[in-house]
C-alpha cells in the first residue's frame, strides 16, 4: 500500500471513462491492478461520483486529442468517421502517458500502422499520408541549428567512411501522385481513387527554415529509402558520391544524440 499506487489509480481513472463506469458499477477488477487499502478504495469510489470527475476526464482527452488532430491533420481527415473508433482503440490500448506531443504522435502513428497491417483500416491513402506526416513531425522536433553546425564541421567522406542520410531530411514513398494528393487534402477535399498511381518518392528537406518537399528520381529515392531504413551505408559507389556531393548523404555523425539513429 503506497501513496504512489493511490495516485496511479486516480490518474488512470481520469484517463479512462470506461474505468470510471466500471468502478461506479461496483466492479472490483480495476482495483486488482493496484496495491490499495480498503480506505483508499472507498476514497476512489467516492471520487468517481464527484461532478468534477467527468470534466477532468474530458479535459484529459482534449489534451491528448489536440496534438494528434493538429499534427496528423490529413491522416485524421482521411480516417473520417473511423477516426473516433481508432482514437478510442488507441486510448484503450495505451498506458498512462506523459502527454509530450512528439511521443504521443509517434505512439499513435505506430498504433495506426499496426491497424493498417492488420487490414483494419482500408483507406487507399492513409498509409502513405501517415508516413508523410510522421516524417514532417520528426523534422519539426530535431535540433536543427545544432545539426547544421555539426554537418558543416563534418569532414568530407572517404571511400572507407560510413554514411548516413542527412539528419535534416526524410524520404517517403507514395503510391499515388503526392502533390495532387496533398493538394486535395490542403483544400479539405477527400481524394478519389482516380489519382495517378505509381512509384513516387519524395524528399523532405529541413535544412532551411521551412521544410521543402520535392520529388526524387526513382534510383536516388530507392538508395535513400534503404539507407534511411538501415541507418547507415557501408558500400561506397558513384551513386553515393553524387548523393554526398548534394549533401543528401553525409559521413556518419559521431554524436549519437544528433545523428538521430531513428531514421
Amino acid at each position: 500500500m503506497t501513496l504512489q499506487a493511490f495516485q496511479h489509480a486516480l490518474s488512470e481513472l481520469v484517463a479512462s471513462p470506461a474505468s470510471c463506469l466500471e468502478v461506479r458499477a461496483g466492479g472490483e477488477e480495476f482495483f486488482g491492478r493496484f496495491d490499495l487499502s480498503q480506505s483508499e478504495k472507498h476514497r476512489l469510489r467516492d471520487v468517481v461520483w464527484q461532478q468534477g470527475m467527468s470534466v477532468s476526464c474530458s479535459m484529459y482527452r482534449s489534451n491528448r486529442v489536440t496534438p494528434i488532430y493538429t499534427l496528423l491533420n490529413f491522416t485524421c481527415f482521411l480516417l473520417g468517421d473511423k477516426f473516433k473508433e481508432e482514437l478510442e482503440g488507441y486510448w484503450a490500448s495505451s498506458e498512462l502517458l506523459d502527454l509530450q506531443f512528439q511521443e504521443e504522435i509517434e505512439r499513435f502513428g505506430r498504433y495506426l500502422k499496426h491497424r493498417i497491417r492488420k487490414g483494419a483500416i482500408e483507406s487507399h491513402f492513409v498509409d502513405e499520408v501517415l508516413d508523410f506526416e510522421l516524417a514532417i513531425n520528426e523534422l519539426q522536433f530535431v535540433p536543427r541549428k545544432r545539426l547544421l553546425r555539426q554537418i558543416r564541421n563534418t569532414r568530407p567522406g572517404r571511400r572507407s567512411s560510413l554514411f548516413q542520410l542527412n539528419p535534416l531530411m526524410r524520404v517517403v514513398r507514395f503510391r499515388h501522385e503526392p502533390f495532387e494528393l496533398l493538394g486535395l487534402l490542403r483544400q479539405g477535399h477527400m481524394p478519389v481513387n482516380e489519382l495517378p498511381e505509381g512509384e513516387f518518392i519524395v524528399l523532405l528537406d529541413a535544412t532551411q527554415e521551412r521544410i521543402n518537399v520535392k520529388q526524387l528520381d526513382t534510383k536516388q529515392g530507392e538508395i535513400l529509402l534503404r539507407v534511411q531504413a538501415e541507418g547507415i551505408c557501408r558500400q561506397y559507389s558513384d551513386d553515393l558520391a553524387k548523393l554526398v556531393l548534394e549533401q543528401l548523404m553525409i559521413p556518419k555523425l559521431t554524436d549519437s544524440r544528433l545523428s538521430l539513429a531513428k531514421i
